[in-house]
């Protein structure tokens, strides 16, 4: 707050003065104590200190023939140390001063008008400004190659964060508005506290800006590379930070009392200081088209979160992904006409068509039963979870929606505050196994039996156990998003279970079909009965081309290893018949994506688009999920172990990421990407030899190649060449140390490395040897 402004002045002065060749140190003092504002936890030196004291007498002073003259500025508590090239002169220290305090005047004239006077936060234009700036970045950012995906290219994402302090304004009519804002104060110093403990978690990679629109709302802009797991926890840190300590503790009262008189207002007992906070979370989606790309329409979606956080109970975080699927209520059941009310619209996703489950308060799963003996209450368990029945909406408007319930139950009355849950799509069973009029007819079980995962892979075993070698195809809908938001999730599981039914008039010798997640059919038989046409076919019998919905087929077919080893980028490791569904899976996973292909056959290519796809989402951990799954059923490539090795860095699973590098080397050893990325983890984790080892077998020809497709990689190579040098190992070479060194020097990126002094003796020392 103070310190930004101070930045503000000291930047400007900065940006004015060295130009005339003066140098320009920062002080600021605070509680008896002086600082130094490039680095606060340095101590400082006695005759700094004593300069900084016969400051505070004049405004300015200048030691006897001393090339410094220390200045200082009243209104921020802070001395300027300008050093000149010669002693100065009365007339020009008064001059200096002068320009100090227009610098002051001008700097603090513009931070006033992006910051709120009181919290020192960002305003609301500047942080929309902000905000707007940061999404503009994110959209010009190339996205990232294929092949040469390598170290130091992060996926950045981006995030705001809605803050309210709970009941605050309870503590406004109680303790007065002056207390309340003394409090807001340090609110915002808290949040200051954990953005500055989070920069530092994630090694100064994410960005933080701190807002303050008005009143008790607070924003905070994230952005860096983080997985959708990274930003709970970020979530989380900004709410205990608030939570956990009474606010404000004694040493914030003091902090707060520094500068002004608090003298006449007394400080609430600790008991009535606990302050906590609601949190909303919206992410920003590069994906994202038309309103929902809107940088408002992003800040919108955060305060619905933070609603609906404060609404659920407060001191909580709420992602506003989760609201759609987990926290609706209902708000009336008008008996007359069997309307009901619920608390979520269009803004949060429901469309017309959308079915929820409903449960009474008590048997959602998360109350518990409580008895009392008398002299304490004791939770004894848990009240099941009973689904009291099903509602479909007929009407979505912006802030709510109105349904029907979808059975025959005039006999139901649905209670105010009841929970609703989204059914999720896949749910189609009741559509089959039972005569309905949604489905057209009668429809015996016998014929449409739907087996679930578990099954299907029982009957994927029983087939490897006859002799047989399994097929499995997983089938969707390529459009699904687009008719589930035109039509709604009751119209797509019955336009799932009108499918399923046409799979299974087939008839083919020994199939079995299934659902396997919310929007997938699987079908499980013999390969040797398998033809890909027939399948093609039979989608098109039952959604022909051009139909408002187009079915999309990704299969696993077992074949010879020959068929999987391509230009050698495979294992000697056999993919499994036993995951033929998982592996279907995959393939439908990918064709669902920018694959265009109807019917989609399991490839190695497959799974190395797959992994490409998480990590340019930066869905890290799901990536290393797959990556782990399918490699443990026989599946790898150099691409592949490639793209694990960053979801593990990424992570900061050094370890594991450089076994994935070192394999995807193994198998592709002509390609400098991965030696490249392999070494980078090597210095990371203090293996010098081994990454030196890796680099060294880099043809002479295709250094240059490094240099211009990686150039982090290449300094790593000077990097490693220079260790060995200072370690005295045998793998050092002096002509490698010229070569790359003084060209890695020249990178952008060199200066800011802590190895630049190491890279820069080496080749010195080299060019000294020349000389003598």
């Amino acid at each position: 707050m103070k310190l930004d402004l101070l930045r503000d002045v000291a930047a400007a002065a900065v940006q004015e003065l060295t130009p005339e060749q003066i140098t320009v140190a920062c002080y600021y003092h605070f509680d008896g104590k002086w600082y130094s504002l490039e680095d606060p936890a340095l101590e400082l030196a006695t005759d700094v200190t004593s300069a900084l004291a016969r400051s505070l007498k004049d405004s300015h002073y200048h030691p006897s023939r001393s090339r410094t003259a220390w200045f200082h500025l009243e209104g921020l508590a802070t001395t300027f140390a300008l050093t000149f090239s010669s002693s100065p002169k009365i007339d020009k220290r008064i001059q200096y001063l002068k320009r100090l305090q227009a610098v002051q005047t001008n700097a603090s004239n513009a931070f006033k008008v992006s910051h709120n006077e009181l919290t020192g936060l960002l305003s609301r234009d500047a942080f929309r400004e902000k905000l707007k700036t940061s999404i503009n970045e994110i959209e010009s950012e190339p996205p990232k190659g294929f092949i040469l995906a390598s170290e130091g290219q992060p996926i950045r994402s981006l995030s705001i964060l809605a803050f309210d302090i709970d009941k605050f304004k309870q503590v406004n009519d109680t303790y007065g508005h002056i207390y309340g804002d003394q409090v807001l104060k340090a609110f915002a110093w808290r949040l200051e506290r954990a953005a500055a403990a989070l920069k530092q978690d994630y090694e100064n990679k994410i960005e933080i800006a701190l807002g303050h629109p008005s009143g008790e709302e607070f924003l905070a802009l994230v952005v860096g590379p983080l997985s959708n797991e990274d930003l709970a926890q970020v979530a989380e840190k900004f709410r205990l930070t608030v939570a956990d300590e009474i606010l404000p503790t004694d040493k914030e009262w003091k902090q707060l009392s520094y500068g002004i008189n608090l003298e006449n207002l007394s400080l609430p007992p600790n008991v009535y200081r606990s302050v906590t906070t609601s949190v909303g979370v919206a992410k920003y989606s590069r994906a994202a088209k038309g309103e929902s790309a809107n940088p408002l329409a992003l800040l919108d979606r955060a305060d619905i979160a933070l609603y609906k956080s404060k609404s659920g109970g407060r001191n909580r975080v709420t992602h506003f992904d989760q609201i759609l699927q987990e926290c609706g209520k209902v708000l009336e059941h008008e008996q007359a006409t069997g309307v009901i009310a619920i608390d979520i619209g269009s803004k949060v996703g429901v469309l017309a068509g959308q079915e929820f489950k409903v449960y009474p308060v008590t048997y959602c799963g998360t109350t518990p039963f409580i008895i009392d003996d008398g002299r304490s209450k004791k939770a004894l368990g848990i009240y099941p979870k009973i689904e009291l029945c099903r509602v479909l909406v007929f009407n979505s408007q912006s802030d709510m929606s109105f349904a029907y319930i979808t059975e025959d139950s005039r006999k139901i009355v649905v209670p105010a505050g009841a929970i609703l849950e989204a059914v999720p799509l896949g749910s189609i069973t009741h559509l089959i196994r039972t005569p309905s009029r949604l489905t057209g007819g009668e429809m015996s079980h016998e014929q449409h039996a739907v087996f679930g995962g578990n099954e299907l892979h029982d009957y994927v075993m029983q087939l490897i156990k006859e002799g047989k070698r399994p097929l499995a195809a997983a089938i969707r809908f390529r459009n699904d998003n687009q008719f589930l938001e035109k039509f709604g999730s009751a119209a797509l599981n019955r336009a799932l279970a009108r499918l399923f039914s046409k799979l299974q008039e087939q008839k083919d010798r020994g199939r079995r079909s299934g659902i396997i997640d919310t929007t997938s059919i699987c079908i499980v038989g013999d390969a040797a009965d398998f033809s890909e046409s027939n399948l093609e076919a039979t989608l098109n019998d039952a959604y022909p081309k051009g139909s408002e919905l187009e079915p999309i087929c990704g299969y696993y077919l077992p074949a010879d290893l020959d068929d999987f080893q391509k230009e050698g980028q495979a294992s000697e490791v056999g993919v499994q018949d036993s995951s033929a569904i998982e592996l279907a899976r995959f393939a439908l996973t990918d064709v669902s994506g920018l694959n265009k292909k109807r019917v989609q056959q399991f490839t190695v290519k497959v799974a190395e688009r797959i992994l490409e796809q998480h990590r340019s989402a930066g869905a890290y951990a799901k990536g290393i999920a797959d990556y782990e799954n399918l490699r443990g059923i026989g599946v790898t490539s150099g691409i592949f172990e490639n793209f694990g090795g960053l979801c593990y860095s990424s992570l900061k699973e050094n370890g594991k990421s450089l076994e994935c590098y070192l394999r995807a080397v193994d198998i592709n050893p002509e390609n400098i990407i991965f030696r490249g990325n392999a070494a980078q983890l090597a210095v990371r984790t203090e293996q010098y030899d081994l990454g030196l080892k890796v680099m060294s077998e880099i043809k002479q020809d295709k250094l240059e190649s490094l240099r211009k497709v990686s150039p982090r990689a290449y300094w790593t190579y000077a990097v490693l060449l220079a260790k060995a040098k200072a370690n005295e190992s045998s793998l050092y070479s002096p002509v490698l140390m010229k070569e790359i060194g003084e060209k890695a020097l020249l990178l952008e990126h060199a200066n800011n490395s802590p190895f630049h002094p190491l890279v820069m003796a080496a080749v010195q020392s080299i060019e000294q040897l020349g000389k003598t």
